[in-house]
This record gives C-alpha cells, sequence and structure tokens, in this order.
C-alpha cells in the first residue's frame, strides 16, 4: 500500500467519522489543537482505522500521546503495515 493510500483511506475515514472539512486534514495539522481531538476520541481513531486497514496497531493506547499531528498518524499507520 503506498503513503498516498494511507492518507487518502485515513482522511475519508476521518471525514466520515467525524464529519470534519476534508480541506482541514493536512499532514501538519495538529489532532488536538486543528482538528479538536480529545484523547478519547483518539482511542475511537485506533478503532476506526484498524477497521480501515484490517490491521491491529501493535501499540494501540500505549503511544497516543506522542501522536501530534495528522503525520505522524500517516506515518504509524505505514509502520505498522509494512511491519505486518
Amino acid at each position: 500500500m503506498t503513503k498516498e493510500e494511507i492518507i487518502k483511506i485515513t482522511n475519508e475515514t476521518l471525514v466520515e467519522k467525524f464529519k470534519l472539512d476534508p480541506s482541514s486534514l493536512k499532514p501538519e495539522s495538529t489532532v488536538a489543537q486543528d482538528l479538536g481531538f480529545s484523547s478519547i476520541d483518539m482511542v475511537d481513531i485506533v478503532v476506526y482505522l484498524e477497521e480501515a486497514f484490517n490491521i491491529e496497531l501493535k501499540s494501540k493506547y500505549d503511544n497516543l500521546d506522542k501522536i501530534k499531528t495528522l503525520g505522524s498518524i500517516y506515518n504509524y499507520i505505514e509502520k505498522t503495515i509494512r511491519m505486518s
């Protein structure tokens, strides 16, 4: 799966589940400040992305506080897919 496909699927999932404006989804967008996600939202995001990509995110909730930007979500998914 290419990085572009990961970005597309991630963005589509976030738009569908959280009713976000697609134009607000940029790699540099911060998950808390720019996108307004809470820590509870981040848990939901993990579940939604696991379903969308049919993967299990290894550390699940352990490293959520380290995810600061949408780009870091893309990278985390890419790394997880490559390791599986």
